[in-house]
């Protein structure tokens, strides 16, 4: 038992450090830079000059140029020595989540879907399609909060919350993104070579050997993208559905290069129509997995696995709109939300304290690092906080709190019965965690609906309440336990007025 303890605590000492670091470096990490010019001008005081050294000064600082003595407050007989241009920077830090657009902003655009030649207007479903690909692109994970909708035709509304970067933004949702493996027969293909349409448009035979240029295969067919490394050099890793993967193996072993013969057979790949890359084929690829190498960058790998994963838009799109956009509430509802949330936390201490004595201090403990926990999985997940998402955090506080409350009245029956501290303790939290997940659980089936039918900011609010109930979990069958079996196995006499009974016991096991 004691070993298990033991085991228990490293866990909860690597998890609360985890957060803690995670958030401290997010912290450090996350601020703004402002910067703005000023004058500064050197003054000399009147009648001070000494007979050896500089004259003693005083130093103004103005936003502007100083033109005239009343700018600069010049007393009578001091002059000025020296007028300097500087430029200051500003660093401002936030917390170590990035807030959402009702609170701090972000960019608003808007994009228009280009119809096909010889359309008129694009079709709706292809308009669709583009913003399930901008969705996919902008928020692959469903915590960002972007809010994209269909304006009109062919218009598309996004608003993206905490951006900074606008034509970052328009980068990514212009580029198209389709994916062609292309056979050049034994022609290499120097990056950024522009393949022509007709190549694009004719299909190669698996079955075939020719020297006929063609798409072996499109981005249609690909299963998965990921980072990687490849002689130490960024890449992107690649996975091939079931079919197109026997239709690429099937040609790359056909196509073969081959040293007695020097002939080289070429599998150029592009993007959009662009040569990537355009390396030899050496043998068959089986397995439909293999690697697109080229002179990337990581954030340029990071780009085109988004992309890549995402899938190709199936129409064109140009910007047609963009715009920074203002927080919608402020500094002045963020400061209240946030002084409701310390508020009610300092309520719930108060009562626990009050109420169960050395197991209320144990439970403040817990609660503590339980929000450490929440901020740094906020952190990591990149999610958004909104005002909803700070309403789901304070009622999480009170459900991490219920949990606590239900073990320690479990605990006070088990005493009552007689039992040992350590043993009481140990079967109140057993005797607990079948409440203690039953109502857990309900509240995070709740919670998936709302994130699996909202959006926006109702997503915010199940993504935040969700985490508080698997942090609130965690806090009290793993933090609050093994601080009370802790304290229980450390007391060979232990006082059980601090735990609500005014006895002392004897020695327990």
């Amino acid at each position: 038992m004691h070993k298990n303890i033991v085991a228990q605590f490293l866990i909860v000492i690597a998890v609360v450090g985890l957060c803690a670091g995670w958030s401290a470096y997010r912290y450090y990490s996350n601020y703004e830079e402002t910067s703005f010019v000023y004058y500064e001008t050197q003054i000399q005081k009147a009648g001070d000059a000494k007979k050896s050294g500089a004259p003693e000064t005083r130093t103004v600082e103005t936003l502007s140029a100083p033109d005239s003595p009343e700018m600069l407050d010049l007393a009578k007989g001091e002059k000025v020595l020296q007028i300097q241009k500087k430029k200051k920077v500003i660093k401002t830090r936030g917390l170590p989540i990035n807030m959402g657009l009702d609170l701090k902003g972000g960019v608003h655009i808007v994009m228009e879907a280009i119809p096909r030649k010889g359309d008129t207007a694009p079709k709706a479903e292809e308009v669709e399609g583009v913003i399930k690909v901008m969705r996919a692109r902008l928020d692959p994970q469903g915590v960002r909060e972007v809010n994209i909708q269909k304006q009109g035709v062919q218009f598309i509304s996004i608003d993206i919350p905490g951006e900074k970067d606008p034509e970052k933004v328009r980068q990514s949702l212009g580029q198209v993104a389709k994916l062609e493996f292309l056979y050049s027969g034994d022609e290499y293909l120097e990056e950024g070579f522009e393949v022509p349409q007709e190549w694009r448009d004719k299909p190669c035979d698996p079955r075939a050997r020719s020297n006929d240029r063609c798409v072996v295969i499109d981005g249609a067919g690909l299963k998965k993208a990921s980072p990687g490394f490849s002689s130490g050099r960024p890449s992107v890793s690649f996975t091939l559905q079931k079919e197109a993967a026997e239709r690429f193996y099937e040609f790359t072993r056909r196509h073969v290069s081959s040293e007695q013969t020097g002939r080289n057979h070429y599998l150029a790949i592009a993007i959009d129509g662009r040569i990537i890359s355009c390396p030899s084929i050496n043998s068959g690829i089986p397995n439909g997995s293999g690697e697109i190498t080229g002179s990337f960058t990581r954030e340029e790998v990071k780009n085109l696995v988004d992309w890549l994963n995402s899938g190709a838009l199936p129409l064109e799109v140009r910007v047609a709109e963009m715009r920074a956009v203002s927080p919608t509430l402020g500094k002045d509802s963020l400061s209240k939300s946030f002084f409701a949330g310390l508020l009610g936390l300092g309520a719930v201490v108060v009562f626990m304290i009050g109420y169960y004595r050395l197991p209320g201090v144990v439970a403040s403990v817990a609660l503590l690092l339980y929000i450490i926990i929440m901020f740094g999985a906020m952190s990591m997940i990149n999610a958004v906080l909104t005002l909803p998402g700070i309403a789901g955090f304070v009622l999480s506080i009170g459900m991490a709190v219920d949990a606590n409350v239900i073990i320690f009245e479990r605990i006070k029956e088990e005493l009552k019965l007689g039992k040992t501290l350590y043993a009481a303790v140990e079967a109140g939290f057993n005797r607990a965690i079948t409440a203690i997940l039953d109502a857990n659980v309900t509240t995070l089936i709740a919670t998936a609906v709302l994130y699996g039918f909202g959006t926006g900011p109702i997503r915010g609010f199940a993504v935040t309440l969700s985490l508080g109930i698997l942090a609130s979990m965690f806090s009290a069958v793993m933090i609050t336990r093994v601080i009370m079996l802790i304290i229980a196995k450390g007391s060979k006499n232990p006082n059980l007025s601090l735990y609500g009974f005014g006895l002392t016991q004897g020695n327990n096991a």
